[in-house]
């Protein structure tokens, strides 16, 4: 009789992990269609996760492109005021993470971000389009008067990002928010 000297024998054989990939891929399409309403959530989050990563150059220049008002509007309207206001804070704070800065402006952001996710199902009436370039100039307005008027913050950056960040916020509201709107609802 002779011993294995080294060498342990493959337990596993193709037949069984074909039956693993198999299993695993039919387990996630189960959860997918099951949760499939909240599967645009974890897209969103993604989007912020990506923007603020490759963006992050941008945002120290004062550039408003990020993904932020889109994934607050958008969950608000679709999931309602709650998820709406928890997707804004969360995005904001995603993207003060992902983007490796803070700020002590955090403090106005973050809520205000909440708030806008809060009030966009309460503005449902407006068109997707107009609702969202809308709160975003009210965002815009009301945190930088806040921010240069009582936190010190610089006019020039803020208007630099303010102005930015609305012509990017009407260009995704005007051409992307309809479409993914009519998809999901």
């Amino acid at each position: 009789m002779k011993k294995s000297k080294g060498k342990a024998k493959k337990v596993q054989g193709r037949g069984s992990r074909k039956w693993l990939i198999w299993s695993v891929a039919i387990i996630i399409l189960v959860l997918a269609l099951i949760l499939r309403s909240y599967i645009f959530l974890l897209v969103l989050i993604s989007l912020n996760v990506l923007t603020s990563t490759l963006l992050r150059s941008l945002r120290r220049n004062q550039i408003g492109i990020e993904m932020v008002m889109f994934s607050t509007v958008m969950s608000g309207v679709l999931y309602g005021a709650t998820i709406g206001a928890i997707m804004g804070a969360v995005s904001m704070i995603i993207d003060y993470t992902f983007a490796t800065r803070i700020s002590p402006f955090a403090l106005i952001t973050i809520p205000s971000y909440a708030a806008v996710g809060f009030i966009s199902p309460l503005l449902s009436f407006m068109s997707i389009t107009t609702l969202g370039i809308t709160v975003t100039v009210a965002y815009v307005v009301i945190s930088n008067l806040i921010i240069v008027g009582l936190m010190g913050g610089q006019l020039h950056k803020s208007l630099r990002f303010g102005i930015s960040d609305i012509a990017f916020n009407a260009l995704i509201f005007a051409t992307v928010a309809p479409f993914v709107l009519k998809i999901l609802t």
